[in-house]
């Protein structure tokens, strides 16, 4: 199996750099799909017909042989409908600075990782950043169909809701390094053209920014609804008055969420989302001994009956699957989300069989692992000053987790990556209703997606994956 992979690799190689020189491009040291090269080409020659010269249009060839393998759900138009396309937009790429993108899209050729040497993190970085202008300027001259919506959907419990098996967390949109609101627009709306329709924000990510961010995508989507707009599920959060995460055993319930601050807090994010109704309201900590004090419960109807939310969950704090089993066996939340990924299956113990049995939707959270599962972290890694993965990653966490990470590497089949491995574990999992990975930059939207358009895994791989469960207690630096 492993000669007939490296067989097809060579092969696509071949075609690619035979294509590459038809249009006066280096060699491409990466694996393309056949079908990429061949309408690349088909592009090139009508673009040609058109009186642009070859050297000029490398864009369109790149764009195809460029793309991240992870993306590879990407669809290239059919040849004639290509060709109709090219005749319309010929005048438009010109004059929307065409050659100068050229340019930029060309140095990924330059810092391909080759046998015998490794990328540095700078030209890392360059690649990514070259990808990720390549798959805006693809989406937005329509030159790439994505096929339309790829994203299966599952039902959300009780309520009834079909929403995308792959969410969208949007907690590194609040003011996390290196976020960008214009790169963040983009990323949302093309999670929303491949049938993503279920969106994870919370009053404390950027004192509403994500919020706001997510307002205005419900805004460009939401427009004449009924006229076929695109309906998209909101879930945010209530901070803890205290402001203190994890919630811990001796907090009560107006140490955190004191009815009336909690009614403030909804009516501030339905302000900065602009929308009438909050569709999942969420308790941003949670204590199961809150129980007692029904205060939260009569608000939490008074707030339904007025019209302001639909339904309720919690958010259970990190590594305690348990406090809040019996929030669920008692029937008074609708929704409860969870950590839950290759490493952390506990919730498999008892919260998932409390939600199937009272039909409570479940939605996992932190898929990758904080990061670990996307494989990019070594013993090295470090962030820009006050981002909070510093004291997340601290040595007595860091160095366990890459050790496990390596373990797990060598099953990830052949050309799969680590982080659709993961989310095709957690997929596998009929209680979950939604994952909801956090997401920056529209190759990672791509690519995500992607997971819920694949063939389940293989049992036996699946049964191998369980193995790798690991049950961790809270820390100080795990809060």
């Amino acid at each position: 199996m492993r000669i007939e992979i490296e067989q097809r690799r060579l092969e696509f190689r071949q075609q690619a750099a035979k294509c590459a020189r038809d249009v006066r491009l280096v060699e491409v040291p990466m694996i393309v799909e056949p079908g990429f090269v061949v309408i690349a080409r088909e592009v090139v020659k009508e673009l040609e017909a058109f009186g642009l010269e070859s050297r000029e249009l490398s864009l369109n060839l790149t764009i195809h042989l460029f793309l991240d393998p992870a993306a590879r759900l990407a669809l290239v138009a059919a040849r004639d409908g290509l060709r109709e396309l090219c005749a319309s937009r010929a005048s438009t790429l010109l004059a929307e600075g065409f050659n100068t993108e050229i340019t930029e899209a060309c140095v990924l050729t330059e810092h391909t990782e080759l046998p015998g040497r490794r990328l540095t993190r700078v030209e890392m970085r360059r690649q990514h950043q070259t990808r990720d202008k390549i798959a805006l300027w693809a989406n937005q001259f329509k030159i790439i169909d994505y096929g339309g919506e790829v994203v299966k959907h599952r039902r959300f419990g009780r309520m009834g809701w079909q929403v995308s098996e792959v969410g969208y967390g949007m907690w590194g949109m609040g003011g996390w390094s290196g976020s960008d609101d214009e790169e963040s627009m983009q990323a949302l709306q093309q999670s929303v053209d491949l049938g993503c329709n279920f969106f994870d924000t919370a009053r404390a990510y950027g004192d509403g920014h994500s919020e706001s961010l997510l307002g205005r995508l419900i805004r460009n989507n939401h427009a004449n609804e009924s006229a076929g707009g695109k309906r998209l599920y909101v879930a945010t959060k209530v901070p803890p008055k205290n402001q203190q995460w994890p919630s811990r055993r001796e907090y009560k319930l107006d140490d955190c969420f004191p009815p009336d601050f909690f009614e403030q807090s909804v009516e501030a994010s339905l302000k900065d989302l602009g929308i009438e109704t909050i569709d999942l309201i969420q308790f941003h900590t949670w204590e199961d001994s809150w129980i007692g004090d029904d205060r939260w419960i009569k608000k939490v109807e008074e707030l339904k009956k007025r019209g302001l939310i639909r339904a309720v969950g919690i958010s259970i704090n990190r590594w305690e699957p348990w406090n809040g089993v019996r929030a669920v066996r008692e029937g008074l939340v609708d929704a409860v989300q969870v950590i839950y990924n290759t490493f952390d299956q506990a919730p498999e113990d008892q919260l998932f069989p409390a939600c199937r049995e009272h039909d409570v939707a479940v939605i996992a959270r932190v898929p990758f692992d904080e990061g670990s599962l996307t494989g990019t972290l070594t013993r090295e890694s470090t962030w820009p000053k006050g981002d909070w993965r510093n004291t997340y990653f601290v040595a007595e966490n860091l160095n366990p987790t890459i050790d496990r990470v390596e373990r797990l590497k060598p099953l990830v089949p052949p050309g799969m990556t680590l982080p659709e491995f993961a989310l095709r574990f957690i997929l596998m999992n009929p209680d979950v209703s939604t994952i909801i990975p956090g997401m920056r930059k529209p190759r990672n939207v791509i690519s995500n997606m992607a997971a819920s358009d694949a063939p389940p895994l293989p049992e036996a791989l699946y049964s191998e994956l369980r193995k790798h469960r690991w049950d961790r207690k809270p820390a100080a630096w795990s809060d």
